[in-house]
């Protein structure tokens, strides 16, 4: 059968595992493939276009994928960059094709200069009764003339709005509060910092919650932000999850209260975070580095920082530190109040960013059962000796060793383990570990001897991250292998 002749059902499944510029190429093979392509939603339902280097034949590309359907029910996600307030072209040919289809909308973000503004704005004034998620923000608020629309595509009036992040947007007063109980709103504000009132009367009903607030500019100068959200958020202590990017607000209340709360700081105070761990009960812990991507001045940028996340062994209260400073993490300040403690029963902690510092300082964690130790390597014990200095746990039983996500494979020998275990650790007179190599091979028995009670074997799972789940859930599900043994 002739390409060109294959019947729908099966073009549709082709199609189904192309991205847009290979489907787009498959359109000009005939006019009933082109047909057929531009009904795929690969073709029209995710849009996306961007001022930067922006042209005429992207502009009618744009254009004709959002044309391709216009029914009320067919629903798109729309993403908009507009940072070039005298580009023409998004001006006068993309902006007023998007507000005919702005209702179709379940999805809108926008990000839009301050001088940009007064083009994009218009577009706030109609009605979207299908959006569920909004994201905005506003670059070089200075420059912004006008606040937003007060009619907000008129979400108030409808139950479909899910998620909202809102960065420097001014708002004007008089909102019309939404009554629904939404699942995520992030609140950001650097220059219009008066605006953060209308942008907590707006939606006073979350379930995750998370604000930045330079509170320099506050007026009168004596505010403090934690006084700010409890006079203006009287929901506040009903959210589920809450994210801050200042630890003055660890002294709220509701901080010790709240099931799952995120810092985002490079280096909070160890005394304001050790406020709000889970009270009174055994705690469980990771120290992570992860890779932030980021553009400065238009170039591409990789940062390592830390990521600290401590919960109870229910895991009922998870507290998550994102962000943090590797030199932060791993100092003797923040290990010793935050890490070494008698509460912790399991530890997962990479072996260059926490784990040496800990044997280095001869911290004693008298209770820990389960230590992961994440590894690229270890150095060979048939030569020099490994000299870490010595974590104490006494009551450690179970040892694991994990590849770390930056290389594609470990391997390790038993002689090796044997001197890790007897130069970097502490155990109880007479105790043996059971081994687990996650991801790791080991040559050599793999036998009861010395040290070593057995050797198991795991695989990690690859994670992937599902529309709407918390990064700090997440967490807690890869850690929960640990919670077994």
């Amino acid at each position: 059968m002739p390409a060109a002749s294959l019947p729908d059902d099966v073009l549709t499944t082709i199609f189904d595992t192309m991205d847009v510029r290979t489907l787009c190429n498959c359109s000009h093979i005939s006019r009933h493939w082109r047909a057929t392509a531009r009904h795929h939603p690969t073709f029209w339902k995710t849009l996306s276009i961007s001022d930067r280097n922006l042209t005429l034949g992207t502009v009618e590309f744009f254009l004709d994928r959002l044309n391709a359907r216009t029914g009320d029910e067919e629903i798109i996600s729309l993403t908009l960059r507009f940072t070039r307030a005298h580009c023409l072209l998004m001006r006068d040919l993309v902006i007023p094709a998007v507000a005919t289809h702005t209702r179709r909308c379940e999805k809108i973000v926008i990000t839009v200069s301050g001088l940009a503004t007064e083009f994009v704005w218009p577009l706030f004034s109609i009605a979207a009764p299908r959006l569920r998620v909004l994201r905005v923000w506003v670059l070089d608020a200075d420059a912004c003339p006008h606040n937003v629309p007060a009619l907000m595509f008129n979400v108030a009036a409808y139950s479909s709005l899910e998620y909202v992040v809102l960065e420097d947007v001014p708002l004007p007063q008089g909102l019309k509060p939404v009554a629904h109980t939404i699942k995520s709103y992030v609140v950001k504000y650097s220059y219009f910092v008066a605006c953060i009132r209308e942008a907590l009367a707006w939606i006073p009903r979350t379930h995750s919650f998370g604000v930045q607030i330079d509170t320099s500019d506050l007026w009168p100068p004596t505010t403090s932000i934690d006084r700010l959200l409890v006079e203006n958020y009287p929901f506040l202590a009903h959210v589920t999850r809450l994210i801050v990017h200042d630890d003055r607000l660890l002294r709220l209340p509701v901080c010790t209260l709240v099931p799952v709360m995120g810092i985002h700081m490079s280096a909070p105070r160890p005394n304001a975070v050790l406020r709000v761990l889970p009270p009174g009960s055994l705690l469980c812990m990771s120290l992570r580095t992860t890779i932030y991507h980021t553009t400065r001045r238009g170039s591409p940028t990789q940062r390592q920082r830390g990521v600290l996340t401590a919960t109870n062994v229910d895991r009922t209260v998870i507290r998550c530190c994102h962000g943090l400073s590797v030199a932060h993490m791993t100092s003797r300040t923040f290990l010793g109040q935050l890490v070494a403690t008698e509460r912790l029963v399991l530890l997962d902690v990479e072996l260059h960013t926490g784990f040496l510092q800990m044997c280095r300082h001869l911290y004693v964690l008298p209770q820990l059962r389960v230590l992961c130790v994440v590894i690229d390597g270890l150095q060979d014990g048939t030569g020099d000796n490994i000299d870490y200095g010595r974590l104490g746990c006494p009551t450690l039983r179970t040892l694991a060793f994990e590849r770390a996500n930056r290389v594609t494979s470990v391997d390790i020998t038993r002689a090796v383990v044997e001197v890790f275990i007897e130069n970097s650790l502490n155990l109880e007179d007479g105790a043996n570990l059971d081994i687990i190599l996650r991801d790791v091979r080991m040559s050599g028995s793999e036998s009861a001897g010395g040290r070593i009670s057995r050797v198991r074997h795991q695989a990690v799972a690859v994670e992937r991250a599902q529309p709407g789940e918390l990064t700090e859930q997440m967490i807690i599900t890869r850690l929960a292998w640990m919670f077994s043994e």
